[in-house]
């Protein structure tokens, strides 16, 4: 089963305000990141700014966003896998490790390098896996075969990056598309 970087991120930095958009080659729209709201543009709109921004980095995967509250300040960071290792496969879906991540800022100064390296260091322990299909149905790691069958919600006791998902939910963004 072929497997590749699937997503590519973008910037904008002049003119203000800061953004991102992130794209993946199986989906027409994308996600817009700006002024700490997170957008999900049509083909059309993305076309119309694309011109504008420039492109960061390639990833095979997105997390989520990871909120760090440090009082009276929240920081925000795009959560991307750019490296992973084929373990197995379950039906249909191949299974991955995360072996290496990438943190993006959300805000043009991304100077905190030190306040996300201890989870950096966590995510890339090799601990964390993912599903990939190339049908675009990935099998739900958390729930067991009998169970899926039954029903379609994820067991949060095995929804590792749950957290990583509530600022995308928060604007209405469907995890699962992404």
């Amino acid at each position: 089963m072929a497997f590749s970087k699937g997503f590519r991120i973008y910037h904008k930095l002049d003119p203000p305000p800061f953004s991102l958009i992130v794209e993946t080659r199986h989906k027409e729209e994308c996600l817009m990141f700006e002024s700490g709201a997170v957008a999900v543009l049509s083909s059309a709109e993305k076309e119309a700014i694309k011109g504008t921004y420039s492109k960061v980095l390639d990833a095979y995967g997105l997390l989520g966003v990871l909120r760090l509250n440090l009082g009276d300040t929240m920081l925000h960071y795009l959560v991307l896998v750019t490296g992973c290792m084929s373990v197995g496969k379950i039906q249909e879906s191949e299974v991955f490790r995360v072996t290496s991540t990438e943190f993006i800022s959300l805000r043009i100064d991304s100077s905190d390098e030190d306040r996300i390296s201890e989870v950096r260091k966590v995510l890339n322990s090799g601990n964390f896996y993912f599903a990939w299909s190339a049908s675009g149905i990935s099998l739900d790691l958390s729930l067991n075969a009998h169970r899926s069958m039954q029903e379609q919600t994820t067991d949060n006791r095995f929804f590792w990056n749950q957290s990583l998902h509530l600022h995308l939910k928060h604007y209405g963004v469907n995890c699962d598309d992404w």
